[in-house]
């Protein structure tokens, strides 16, 4: 389920592959996984014969990835998990609509950029 050519940052290339959202907790000592979402490519959601033979429930519908990230801090937030700050790789660094959806929720946040990325003062 969800296989299509897409970036694998484990790869760290565009590869045959399923891709997940995942949401960990980290301090000095130690860290686990909070929650993971399998990422459902466009063309998956779409197909509805394919979404029938690999038993995709009907309710699941396309979220980006941004999207879905934000959904994990959301249910991580609900279930009482304490933080500081949000950290994410450029992927995430990258999407005005990630970094607004951060800022909407009062989040701090540490997030890598790619040197292409522009910011405006004021």
């Amino acid at each position: 389920m969800g296989v299509a050519r897409q970036y694998s940052g484990t790869a760290g290339k565009v590869t045959n592959c399923q891709v997940t959202v995942n949401c960990h907790y980290a301090e000095r000592t130690l860290a686990w996984p909070v929650a993971t979402r399998l990422y459902l490519p466009q063309e998956w959601a779409a197909d509805e014969t394919r979404r029938q033979q690999a038993h995709v429930p009907a309710a699941i519908r396309f979220q980006t990835k941004a999207e879905l990230a934000l959904a994990l801090l959301d249910e991580a937030n609900a279930c009482g998990v304490q933080h500081s700050c949000v950290t994410c790789d450029a992927d995430y660094g990258d999407n005005p609509r990630f970094l607004n959806g951060l800022g909407a929720r009062g989040e701090y946040y540490v997030a890598a950029v790619r040197a292409s990325f522009s910011v405006s003062v004021g």
